[in-house]
């Protein structure tokens, strides 16, 4: 099922997309698709997201000094925001 997707791009990439499809022939739809997918494939060769987020759980501090750390920041906002 297709999905309607509305955005704003600048006046040169419209024009440029109008003569894609008028040169090859083929639908804007069909155009905005495959870039996309070649876009995303260019991002998947270059980043596993495994990877890229391997890690981020590891922290040098324990869940207690984390939540210390944390509401202190939050009370003292609080306190400033009070005076």
């Amino acid at each position: 099922m297709d999905k309607v997707l509305s955005t704003r791009i600048d006046e040169a990439i419209a024009h440029t997309l109008d003569d894609l499809a008028a040169t090859l022939r083929i639908p804007k739809k069909r155009i905005v698709e495959d870039a996309i997918r070649l876009y995303s494939d260019t991002l998947e060769h270059q980043a596993d997201p495994i990877d890229a987020s391997f890690g981020a759980w590891s922290r040098s501090e324990s869940p207690n000094e984390l939540r210390r750390r944390m509401r202190a920041a939050f009370e003292e906002a609080m306190h400033r925001h009070r005076t």
